[in-house]
């Protein structure tokens, strides 16, 4: 299933399909498989007018690269970054086939000896990552003093603002996982690389199929890792420690004798490693932290920047340039927003991402992202198998085509024949009416971090972690009505000074638009027990003044801040909160004891904290 506009069949480019993976923002999926993005047709005069004949890989190579181009560069940018691979002449391509009238206006960056001559070869103005110009908001005055710097060289120490981002940088990589980390280095050029991305709003990457991985160092078996060349002997016992079984300097073959000199005079270790686990598959008690012989990615790209003599890490991953735009940071971020696939099967590979799903006896729910947009579509019972239905990675290569078109729902059936029918729908969604807050966040620019059940995710916020809670379904809506409703009147009561009984409420989390959820402090604490009783008859009386009354005490939704004297309690999950009765805040307050001595584990789902 896909769309079939993206085989991209003109008369200039062979009818070979492009598998196109987006994650431009995270995103919160309940059974991820896949993050894939749907593109509309390239449109033919956007190719040059002469195409060479192309092995099959090749020419799906060069569909790709045109695709990422036609996709994410604007006539308006002014910075480009190039990176290195055999992918990226075709980008190039693409690019230099806008013409000089738009590239002339245009400052390319490479990231090594190889783009720059790509660049130079296609007749692109040449930059440089350390030649970017600093931007003032307000350009300050020339001291006397910085003069002086200016004269020998050290302008930066004396010029204040932001420093230039690239507007966009496209490169390839030796293999991406299935939440588009990266392994890069094959070529040598991984700290420019690395660079050069983290200096641009958005890094795309574009390669062929053979790339694609579930997770890291399935097929390319090592790390690269650019290091000073006096360290090697340390560091090499340090991998070894690390779980490296074989870490190994690269040499330079026939072409050079003796290991590979960087352009940065470095030299090279491809450290092997077990694949890497991303953190949803880590067993309990396992941090990925190779204590019991896992790693997980982030875990282990940073311990091998820690490494005294390592310059940089082959391993791309954190956040990526949008996440970190959207965290009010400066620069850019390490994984790609984007990343364009050649297909070589003949075959038109999915487009889509289920993020959610609920299936019951009639029919399965199902949401579903596409691209930047998020789809609802509901399937019939018995239009697949029960296989099919519980597993979005057999379940979406079978559904019919998605329109490129802002569609809401979609039904799935099958007519009398057994052939697949589909019917869409344009109605808007029920979305959140209570809209209190200023600040509002889409859900598919937060960083997921941990899933705690469905629709309540621990995700990264300006850097630092929080609570989201979304409405995956139409049918949730209410329940995040009412939640939303009473946080304002916890607002609304509050007075400077009043001790802070429930998670600060940073925003209303949006999908295409509409209100779906909300963003709250992420607590750290214990659940409360019979020790708690006091503190917590408190707070719950707290609310209670609030006019309301929570409706489930149970012990797991009063969270404990023990690093506080007295201990400071707060209240969480508000979904059975109602207004104010005497008769039931008495009861609610009488079954207090029993409910901080329940110990089953009742209500123990619902909790909005926890650790990573």
């Amino acid at each position: 299933m896909a769309f079939r506009i993206l085989i991209l069949a003109t008369p200039r480019c062979p009818s070979v399909p492009l598998f196109a993976r987006q994650t431009e923002a995270s995103y919160f999926p309940s059974f991820v498989h896949s993050s894939t993005q749907i593109r509309p047709m390239a449109t033919e005069n956007a190719l040059p007018r002469e195409t060479p004949a192309l092995s099959t890989i090749e020419a799906a190579k060069r569909c790709a690269a045109f695709k990422a181009v036609e996709d994410h560069f604007d006539p308006s940018y002014r910075y480009i970054g190039i990176g290195s691979g055999s992918t990226v002449v075709y980008v190039v391509e693409a690019i230099a086939a806008q013409g000089r009238a738009i590239t002339n206006n245009m400052i390319f960056v490479p990231t090594g000896d190889q783009s720059k001559q790509i660049i130079i070869e296609a007749g692109l103005p040449l930059g440089s990552i350390d030649s970017l110009p600093p931007v003032h908001e307000n350009p300050p005055a020339i001291s006397e003093a910085s003069s002086k710097l200016l004269a020998v060289g050290e302008q930066d120490l004396a010029l204040k603002g932001k420093r230039q981002s690239l507007d966009v940088a496209f490169d390839g990589a030796d293999e991406i996982d299935e939440e588009l980390n990266c392994i890069k280095g094959g070529g040598a050029c991984l700290f420019q690389e690395k660079l050069v991305a983290t200096s641009a709003k958005k890094f795309v990457c574009v390669a062929d199929y053979r790339k694609l991985q579930p997770r890291l160092l399935t097929a390319w078996k090592a790390i690269p890792i650019e290091i000073a060349p006096m360290s090697a002997p340390v560091i090499k016992r340090m991998l070894i420690t690390l779980g490296s079984p074989d870490p190994r300097i690269r040499q330079g073959g026939s072409a050079k004798a003796g290991p590979v000199v960087t352009d940065n005079g470095m030299w090279i270790i491809d450290a092997p490693f077990p694949a890497l686990k991303l953190t949803k598959d880590l067993a309990e008690g396992d941090k990925g932290d190779g204590s019991k012989g896992t790693w997980e990615v982030h875990a282990l790209g940073r311990r091998l920047k820690r490494i005294v003599g390592v310059l940089d890490v082959g391993l791309f991953h954190g956040r990526n340039g949008i996440q970190v735009a959207n965290s009010g940071e400066e620069g850019g971020g390490q994984k790609p927003v984007a990343a364009y696939f050649g297909m070589a099967d003949g075959g038109v590979e999915s487009g889509i991402e289920v993020l959610s799903q609920e299936i019951s006896d009639e029919f399965g729910s199902y949401r579903i992202r596409a691209g930047q947009r998020v789809h609802y579509v509901t399937i019939a019972a018995k239009v697949f198998d029960d296989d099919t239905m519980c597993r979005p990675h057999l379940l979406v290569s079978q559904l019919p085509d998605f329109p490129n078109t802002e569609w809401t729902r979609m039904e799935v059936s099958r007519r009398p024949d057994g052939s697949l029918t589909s019917e869409l729908s344009y109605d808007p969604l029920p979305a959140v009416k209570t809209i209190w807050h200023p600040k509002t966040i889409d859900v598919l620019s937060l960083l997921k971090v941990k899933r705690h059940r469905s629709g309540v995710n621990e995700v990264l916020f300006s850097g630092l972690p929080a609570t989201c809670k979304i409405a995956c379904f139409a049918w949730q809506i209410p329940s995040i009505e009412h939640e939303t409703y009473t946080y304002s009147v916890v607002e609304e009561y509050r007075e400077p000074g009043d001790p802070v009984i429930a998670p600060v409420f940073l925003g209303h989390v949006t999908e295409n638009g509409r209100v779906i959820g909300m963003l709250l402090e992420k607590l750290d604490g214990d659940f409360a027990s019979m020790d708690d009783l006091p503190a917590c008859r408190e707070t719950l009386e707290n609310f209670h003044l609030m006019n309301m009354i929570h409706g489930d005490v149970n012990r797991y939704n009063f969270i404990i801040d023990r690093s506080k004297k007295p201990v400071h309690v707060r209240l969480v999950d508000f979904e059975h909160a109602e207004p104010y009765e005497e008769s039931k805040a008495l009861e609610e307050l009488h079954s207090l004891s029993a409910e901080l001595a329940e110990t089953t584990g009742r209500g123990g789902s619902v909790v909005l904290i926890g650790g990573v």
